[in-house]
Parts: structure tokens; sequence; C-alpha cells
């Protein structure tokens, strides 16, 4: 059973979120996208974004512009999003995104999967 500051993820079958109940079905490259963020202690840039999914293999190579669309798109359809990823903004523009303080994760997943 989660705490009410834990953020699930599950990667078996298909990629799910879960945060205070609420659950989000994402498609690969946003969970991976998702995946990068909720473990990250330090503000990650898109710039960095693009090498750390870059890195990861040939199915994840996603530009700049993948990734500012991607993070667009989360941030509308993940009712908890502000509430577990926080921005930096440079001006009005989001500069770089980190798991929230007091947020933790948990990561469920097959064996045979593998994640950035």
């Amino acid at each position: 059973r989660e705490s009410e500051h834990e953020v699930l993820l599950f990667a078996d079958e298909g990629y799910r979120v879960k945060f205070r109940n609420e659950w989000r079905e994402l498609e690969h490259h946003a969970f991976c996208l998702f995946w990068v963020l909720i473990r990250s202690d330090e503000f990650v840039a898109i710039p960095d974004l693009v090498s750390i999914l870059g890195k990861s293999g040939p199915d994840l190579e996603l530009k700049y512009d993948n990734i500012r669309q991607l993070l667009a798109r989360m941030s509308r359809r993940i009712p908890f999003w502000d509430e577990v990823i926080e921005s930096k903004k440079k001006g009005e523009r989001a500069w770089g995104r980190k798991r929230r303080e007091g947020i933790s994760y948990m990561l469920l997943y097959h064996s045979g999967i593998v994640l950035p």
C-alpha cells in the first residue's frame, strides 16, 4: 500500500501511473519521460532529457520538439502533474523539471522491460 505522497509507476503489459488513487495510462515515450523526471532530485532541462532518452536506444530517440510537446500534453492530461513535478521557469517558459520535495516513487515492472 502506497503512502499519500508516493507515486506508483507500473510497466508490464502497458504503462500506468498512480497517485492518491488516481490512475493514468501513458504511452511508452511519455512513461519513460515521466520516469526520468520523477526520479530526478535536480532540475532537468529539455536538452538533458534529449540526451538521457537518446542513450536509451533507438526506440526513444526523441528530438527537442517531441519532448517539449510531450511535456505540454502530460502537464494537461495528468491531473496530479503539478503535485508531483516541480517546474523552474525562465521568463514565461518552464526551464527545468524535477520531482517535488516530499514526493517518493515506486516502480513495479516486468523484468523484460528496459527503462532509461
